[in-house]
């Protein structure tokens, strides 16, 4: 059929004619392919957005549930006589506010919703917390600053209604928070406020209890967040919020370049927004998987047909042109080029005919790099008479660090021509035959200072079986090349020599960073990872593999406790290969990333820890200042610890130390039972836990700078 082709110019252009009109037909079909696609995809996305709106009204429905639960346990406590005595313009005593705030918290552990209880009193600027880290401050220095900006900027819309707070600071707590309040006729609220926080973990589980993927959020009538899913959803919501517009409540956004889908229902109730992002592929597995079916059918169908056109082309009318860039891949591969890599500018083109003869010139030594290759492989045996005819040594071998092996035979072809040249582990491997240490020594240092390159040569040898052992040390100090000088352009296989061959770092060495990592100490960390390194740098590289990548699992576990960022899919501190490092510095800034991360992680939970502790210090001098017998010192027979460190931890907490704080405890319920009670002040001195009366008239005047009988006279 080719030769009738060739010879009938007419036949093959009625077969590209076909091929043409047969292209054409498929082009038109792909198109309404796509076209009943598209209208098919419309309908599915309208289709998908109607699903969405029931769901959002279904989880609508929910959220006014959950907020009349919440709003009728704050009207039952906002006209409560404890809540209405503390926002009243009356006064009352310390006391009365402590048994007023035990009835809150009364209240409170009723429920599982409420995380606190907080009353602002307008007609004192005060506000009174059942948190016992701040009961009662005037509003100027209350410590939680989204509450202080609730209060000072109320408005009639606030009341009753889900206002999401989240505090500034590392490790700032969130939480939902509800306001209760009277008004006056003219709407302006009345000067004293309920607040009820709200565990933020239990309202997003109630509110997402319908809808366990991660792709919801919910947007309040202001445009603040209400709850989020997951934290990812927050970059995503910034992009799609402006484009929702008041004149739809109901609708969805494709976005074609992220393939995702954003579906949103606004709440007429509420007012509440409701978002839905999901990646195209979650929501439309069975659409895309059409889609992907059409597509590569038509496409499959194109080109087998263009295959067909170009096939008949290339057999049919150039012939010769496939026989030519034969002819030139093989020239190039034999000159140590990529078959695809360009030949020099301006090159005089040769006749076939000397195209071919310099081809068969150059397949002996094709024929040589070949054998050499071979034998470094271990599938051919080590003979020198396979690579140079009746020569005999001393032999010489060298690695090179060359961008290609014609700039080596370039060098090297006047003074040893029999020298061969050949690629291996990514590396040009050379032998030739030297008749001076002086002159092997020199040529090396000529090949590297011309292709400023790294180059690894051997001793000269006459055995040329030891060429294996010659090569497998050459390539060991190459793969150790992070940790040489990087200024030595030249190293000998001598330099294996004098590295340690025994591995001297054990696993108490490990044990001791893990313990100077998770106590904090970044710097204690920094120079005990030196002090290995400075070991293993005279290591052999197994071994030096090893001890780095062992190094590596210990730090990347300790980053895995904590679900460090710096370990994202499964991804290591280090490359695979050593062969992809460059120097040393690129491990020590990896690791030191990671010391930096594991300190402040496990610096922040010992913090953490410390004022926990404090806190449940402060709860039991709190329940047994009474007992005579309490000190700092019973106190860490309590809890089994030692009690200078309860001492330092307390006081770095507080200000204060642990004997202070139960003698405060102790003068302040004195000074309560003096204005309250007719006992004498002997009864009320080991009441509240002295036992030795000259020692709390002592106190107590040091206290008040009066002394007990003249306080209660007072």
């Amino acid at each position: 059929m080719t030769e009738k082709a060739v010879k009938n110019p007419k036949k093959i252009r009625q077969l590209i004619h076909i091929l043409a009109l047969g292209s054409g037909f498929l082009v038109v079909l792909a198109i309404i392919f796509l076209t009943l696609f598209r209208i098919f995809e419309r309908i599915t996305y309208d289709s998908i957005s109607d699903l969405n709106r029931d769901f959002a009204i279904q989880i609508d429905s929910l959220t006014e549930t959950i907020n009349s639960s919440i709003v009728n346990y704050g009207m039952q406590l906002f006209y409560s006589d404890a809540v209405k005595t503390m926002m009243g313009s009356g006064t009352f005593s310390n006391t009365d506010r402590v048994y007023m705030t035990r009835d809150l918290n009364t209240s409170l552990s009723s429920t599982d919703f409420a995380e606190s209880i907080i009353i602002h009193n307008g007609y004192t600027e005060h506000v009174y917390s059942t948190d016992p880290s701040f009961p009662d401050q005037p509003i100027d220095i209350y410590k939680k600053s989204p509450i202080r900006q609730l209060l000072i900027s109320r408005t009639n819309e606030d009341r009753f209604k889900p206002i999401y707070c989240h505090e500034n600071g590392p490790g700032g707590k969130e939480y939902y928070t509800f306001m209760f309040y009277e008004v006056y006729p003219d709407g302006t609220p009345k000067p004293s406020t309920l607040i009820i926080t709200i565990k933020s973990n239990w309202y997003k589980k109630s509110l997402l209890a319908s809808n366990p993927s991660s792709d919801l959020i919910v947007i309040n009538k202001h445009g603040d967040i209400l709850v989020s899913a997951s934290d990812s959803l927050l970059d995503k919501y910034t992009e799609y919020y402006p484009m929702i517009t008041k004149e739809k409540n109901s609708g969805y956004f494709i976005d074609n370049k992220k393939k995702e889908i954003c579906m949103y229902y606004e709440s007429l109730t509420t007012g509440h927004t409701y978002m839905k992002i999901s990646p195209l592929q979650k929501t439309l597995p069975r659409l895309l998987y059409f889609r992907r079916i059409v597509v590569c059918f038509m496409v499959t169908l194109i080109s087998i047909f263009g295959a067909a056109l170009v096939v008949l082309l290339i057999f049919a009318l150039m012939p010769m042109l496939r026989l030519k860039d034969a002819i030139k891949t093989i020239d190039k591969l034999l000159e140590g080029n990529e078959p695809d890599m360009p030949g020099p500018p301006n090159a005089p083109s040769l006749p076939l005919r000397e195209q071919i003869n310099a081809v068969v010139s150059k397949s002996e030594r094709a024929s040589l790099e070949q054998v050499l290759y071979d034998m470094l492989a271990g599938k051919l045996s080590l003979s020198s008479s396979r690579l140079f005819k009746n020569q005999e040594g001393p032999f010489g071998f060298m690695l090179v660090h060359a961008q290609h092996r014609k700039d080596i035979y370039e060098l090297v072809e006047k003074q040893h021509p029999e020298m061969v040249v050949t690629k291996s582990s990514h590396i040009y491997a050379c032998i030739g035959i030297w008749e001076s240490e002086e002159d092997y020594k020199d040529l090396a240092a000529f090949i590297s200072q011309s292709l400023n390159c790294r180059l690894f040569k051997s001793s000269l040898f006459t055995d040329f079986e030891s060429l294996a052992s010659h090569f497998s040390n050459l390539n060991e100090l190459r793969k150790l090349g992070l940790i040489l000088n990087e200024e030595e352009l030249v190293i000998h296989e001598e330099a294996l020599a004098i590295k340690t061959p025994a591995n001297t770092i054990t696993t108490r060495d490990f044990t001791d960073l893990i313990v100077r990592l998770k106590s904090g100490s970044l710097d204690l960390s920094r120079a005990k990872w030196l002090e290995i390194l400075d070991t293993i740098k005279n290591y052999r590289y197994d071994d030096f593999q090893y001890i780095l990548y062992r190094a590596e699992d210990t730090i990347c576990n300790i980053l895995n406790e904590f679900s460090s960022d710096l370990l994202k899919d499964g991804q290591k501190l280090l490359p695979e290969s050593l062969e992809q490092i460059r120097d040393l510095g690129e491990i020590n800034r990896a690791f030191d990333r990671a010391f930096v991360s594991i300190c402040d992680n496990y610096s922040e939970k010992k913090a953490e820890k410390y004022s926990e502790l404090a806190r449940h210090i402060k709860e039991i001098v709190q329940e047994h200042y009474h007992d005579s017998s309490l000190n700092s010192q019973r106190i860490a027979d309590m809890i089994q610890m030692n009690n200078a460190y309860l001492g330092r931890m307390f006081k770095s907490s507080y200000g204060r130390s642990i004997n202070d704080y139960i003698n405060t405890c102790r003068l302040e319920e004195s000074m309560r039972l003096l204005r309250h009670t007719d006992q004498s002040v002997e009864e009320i001195a080991q009441r509240v836990g002295f036992s030795n009366i000259k020692y709390f008239y002592v106190l107590f005047k040091k206290f008040t700078g009066i002394t007990p009988t003249t306080y209660r006279a007072g």
